[in-house]
């Protein structure tokens, strides 16, 4: 009989999925809907899984992750005394580290989302019902 972390998502597993803006639950479908930049989908159209409970579950996973990406830079150019000798270089740096984090968006709200299923799947609510994992062939 299958014991009860046997039926989850491994940590990792989900942790890839949502970076590669995955199903964290399958790995089978895109969060996102097409054509849209961060809109993301309602449900998994292959296992089920409700990506946002409630709106505004993941809030906390996105201040962090969000907050980490701009601040650990800055905190590195400040602690390593990293300041570029001229206006040019620092505004060229700033708008690298803007457009890093833009082009980031995706997979940060992706792990995000995944992060959330985690706890979800960890520490259940009874009335949160999550689909069944999908079956993975085993070899005999």
């Amino acid at each position: 009989m299958a014991t009860d972390s046997d039926r989850r998502t491994a940590v990792s597993t989900a942790l890839l999925r949502g970076l590669a803006g995955r199903c964290p639950h399958c790995g089978h479908v895109s969060l996102f809907l097409p054509r849209r930049w961060v809109e993301v989908r309602e449900t998994c159209s292959s296992c089920g899984l409700r990506y946002l409970r409630n709106q505004g579950d993941p809030w906390i996973f996105l201040v962090v992750v969000d907050r980490a990406a701009f601040i650990l830079p800055v905190i590195a150019v400040v602690y390593f005394e990293l300041y570029p000798s001229n206006l040019v270089l620092l505004v060229g740096a700033f708008a690298l580290l803007i457009g890093a984090v833009a082009a980031t968006m995706r997979q940060r709200y992706g792990f995000c989302l995944a992060l959330d299923y985690l706890t979800r799947a960890r520490w259940r609510d009874p009335d949160d019902r999550l689909p069944p994992l999908p079956r993975t062939p085993t070899s005999s």
